[in-house]
């Protein structure tokens, strides 16, 4: 296994959310994408925007609500760096997602680039599944390519 990609049991959930937007928003939604908002600079948030506009742009199919939270501070990564968001999704909708995620990286990263995200599966007769992902572009296609999109991942888990 690679140690840039982690795969751990999850306890989040939409269910969770109900508190910070509005009940039917979560109910309806198939995935939620969690972003940061800082106060003073928010020029973190140009590649999670982005990649939402891709998704919201390329599948009708996914109903995606977006919930940002306030921090304190953000950390600035060189122009190589970027951290997609993390996401709280629908099992059903998986392969949809991944499929998103894969293309964006494809059109608008390089191979060498370095990549963060985070997903955390919401299964309704298993246990819950949260994907790490901090490294090269390269990879992450690799990895994606060996596991067909990380079904064989979660299905051993």
């Amino acid at each position: 296994m690679n140690n840039d990609l982690k795969i751990t049991k999850s306890d989040k959930k939409l269910e969770d959310f109900k508190k910070h937007l509005e009940s039917s928003m979560v109910d309806k939604c198939d995935a939620l994408f969690i972003t940061e908002e800082y106060d003073k600079n928010n020029d973190h948030l140009i590649i999670k925007n982005d990649f939402y506009n891709f998704i919201k742009e390329n599948n009708n199919e996914i109903n995606i609500v977006e919930y940002r939270k306030s921090i304190d501070h953000v950390e600035v990564h060189n122009s190589i760096f970027y951290q997609i968001g993390e996401f709280i999704i629908r099992d059903f909708i998986f392969p949809l997602i991944i499929g998103l995620l894969a293309n964006y990286i494809s059109s608008k990263m390089e191979n060498d680039d370095t990549i963060n995200f985070t997903i955390n599966i919401e299964r309704k007769n298993d246990e819950n599944i949260r994907i790490d992902y901090n490294g090269k572009v390269d990879n992450l296609k690799t990895i994606l390519k060996e596991t067909n999109n990380f079904n064989e991942l979660l299905t051993e888990k």
